[in-house]
């Protein structure tokens, strides 16, 4: 989108209106280049649908639960078969990278097997799931895994009657940063138990065993604004019928500890764990029919009024995935059939006035059939500013950004360590702060009249030549090797925290102060600073070693430990004597002789080299036979024997 008529309004809501953008991310059970499922994203409206991966098999397949993003800017998920034993993988995906990466393998009896549901980001900052089933009773495990280390521990086995088995829904975390689930069976009944999980204790606490009632919980609780948890079950028994039918819609009141059954749905309704609640308040849940035709509905449920209704949706059909509410207050969710490819929709559900769209019918190549226990996950990136249209195109062109709006998502550009961005005319780099991970940047022959590179501390390599900049600080690059940045109007240039620095070359500027006196210079190269006709002095670690080393500098510019002491407002002195000029070439004057004096010459070492007699009328000294550099004039009244010292620049 270019920038019109709003472009002075929008100055006033840049950081807060298009500061971000939010994605829908989901996956389906098949499909994709392989038919074993895709990970795939839409915008914010469930628009413009795209696959961002297909499972191989071999790395996993046929993936289930929804895809949790984290700080350090990668997705998770799980899949329920594939991988190096067959059981199933955890895997990660790195924005930044767009790379995909399989983190566990699941192994059955030590990490579990068959994962269906999700897994849920704890107050500590790890990951939690469930698998259906292995560990040592083959009924399923509980699981912790860290992704700073990528390690993954188990930490409970379930076994039956004690504490449940073959959970298939997510984990919840509570508002008390506690973690609640549901088991599909076990428990005393062998119709299932919901527990409570506490991350820091690590103690598991069987809450409740479902009953013969209201039975074999398959999906996951979700916490209301009033407090209270919500379950469905899969089956519930009707007397009248002598048989087990529908489901229940349960409370459960944490302080009670008690169960309520709110509503119960017909026979034909299947019951998979699609539960939330939206921002009027009402309870939603997924429900498909158990028996042909195969249909698919949004139930809502009232807390208020205690009542039912549904929404079919037509075009959709056998399974539907759990809902999820995003931030535009739509709902979101896929059905396992239907469409026109009869291989599944994704649909959005208006909560306002009960109406439904089809967003994407899949096709296979773009992903097909996607499973009940699959859920959208709505995901709000962060956005960096790119104010300068030819920066953003050149973004653009090389695949991090793919429209001229001023805006370019920041996963995009923060693993970018190389950026090749020379000669197109930039005048403003804003944006660059967030490429955190840039080693080499060459923004040379642009238009660029300030550069702040206070964020981009991994750089090793700048080039930022035939610009127009005055200033540029380095301070926080440590790890800066080649600096070059000749041809700008840098006046004044610190580079003593540099202490990479291998090669330096900032010639044709304006510079009066260059401090490379960072504590390594033996490292350094070479320099070049020709061509800067007010850089008299250059500060170093040892002027002689650079003396030595470094000769691509003006013929009146000298190395020194001190630049401080060379200043020529320094050789003032109260008596009125001074000397002039310095830095000098030929002859140094002396003025303010009322006496006859004599002088001695030094080198910086103290090595003597000459004498001489001055007075009034012979004030001047002939250097142009010493070597360029620094040395020491001393200068004594003939009378009164006092002495003064002069440090002078030989060019």
């Amino acid at each position: 989108m270019r920038k019109l008529l709003l472009f002075i309004l929008t100055l006033f809501v840049v950081n807060s209106t298009y500061s971000q953008v939010t994605e829908l991310w989901g996956m389906t059970r098949s499909g994709g280049d392989n038919d074993f499922g895709t990970i795939f994203k839409t915008d914010e409206n469930g628009n413009n649908h795209e696959v961002i991966y297909s499972f191989q098999n071999t790395d996993g397949a046929f993936p289930t639960g929804d895809l949790v993003y984290t700080s350090n800017g990668k997705f998770y998920g799980m899949c329920t078969a594939g991988g190096s034993n067959g059981n199933g993988v955890l895997f990660e995906y790195n924005l930044q990278t767009n790379t995909y990466t399989v983190r566990v393998n699941f192994d059955n009896a030590t990490t579990g097997s068959t994962p269906y549901g999700g897994l849920t980001l704890a107050d500590n900052g790890k990951l939690y799931g469930m698998t259906y089933d292995g560990g040592s009773n083959n009924y399923g495990v509980l699981f912790e895994f860290d992704t700073n280390n990528n390690t993954l521990v188990k930490k409970l086995d379930f076994d039956g009657t004690t504490n449940g088995s073959n959970p298939r829904g997510k984990l919840l975390k509570a508002s008390n940063g506690k973690l609640y689930g549901v088991t599909l069976r076990g428990g005393l009944n062998n119709t299932g138990v919901l527990f409570e999980f506490d991350t820091t204790t690590e103690v598991y606490t069987k809450k409740r065993d479902f009953f013969s009632s209201a039975r074999l919980p398959q999906g996951s609780l979700i916490e209301a604004d009033n407090g209270k948890f919500y379950v469905v079950t899969s089956r519930y028994y009707d007397s009248s019928y002598g048989d087990y039918r529908g489901g229940h819609l349960l409370e459960y009141d944490l302080t009670t500890d008690t169960f309520i059954s709110k509503e119960q749905f017909a026979g034909s309704a299947n019951l998979k764990g699609g539960l939330i609640q939206a921002t009027n308040g009402k309870i939603y849940v997924s429900v498909s029919s158990s028996s042909g035709p195969y249909r698919t509905y949004i139930f809502k449920y009232d807390l208020d009024l205690d009542n039912l209704s549904a929404v079919t949706i037509s075009e959709g059909s056998h399974e539907i995935s759990n809902l999820l509410l995003a931030p535009n207050n739509k709902i979101y969710a896929m059905t396992e059939q239907g469409g026109t490819n009869n291989l599944g929709v994704m649909f959005e559900y208006d909560s306002t006035n009960d109406t439904y769209i089809i967003k994407t019918n899949f096709t296979g190549v773009n992903g097909s059939l996607p499973h009940e226990y699959t859920k959208l996950t709505a995901v709000t990136f962060p956005q960096t500013y790119v104010p300068d249209d030819n920066f953003e195109q050149r973004l653009i062109d090389l695949g991090y950004d793919d429209v001229l709006d001023d805006y370019v998502l920041t996963h995009n550009i923060s693993g970018v360590t190389n950026l090749l961005i020379a000669a197109r005319n930039i005048s403003d780099l804003t944006g660059i702060e967030d490429f955190v991970a840039l080693e080499n940047l060459q923004c040379h022959y642009n238009n660029l009249t300030a550069l702040d590179l206070s964020n981009n501390t991994s750089l090793v390599q700048l080039n930022c030549s035939n610009n127009s900049l005055s200033s540029l600080n380095t301070s926080t690059l440590t790890s800066l090797e080649h600096l070059t940045c000749f041809a700008n109007n840098i006046t004044s240039l610190d580079l003593s925290m540099n202490t990479s620095l291998r090669i330096f070359s900032c010639s044709s500027n304006n510079m009066s102060s260059l401090n490379l006196r960072n504590g390594n210079n033996t490292i350094i190269q070479g320099i070049n600073t020709t061509n800067n006709p007010s850089l008299t002095c250059v500060q170093v670690d040892d002027e002689n070693y650079s003396t030595a080393n470094w000769t691509l500098i003006d013929s009146h510019t000298v190395f020194s430990e001190d630049c401080s002491t060379l200043s020529v407002n320094d050789t003032n002195i109260n008596n009125g004597l001074a000397i002039y000029p310095n830095p000098v070439k030929e002859k140094l004057f002396i003025k303010g002789l009322n006496a006859s004096s004599t002088y001695n010459l030094y080198n910086i070492t103290g090595q003597f080299l000459g004498s001489g007699n001055l007075s009034k009328s012979r004030n001047s000294i002939n250097v142009q036979h010493l070597n360029k550099g620094i040395f020491m004039i001393e200068i004594i009244n003939a009378s009164t024997k006092s002495k003064q010292t002069f440090k002078v620049i030989k060019n």
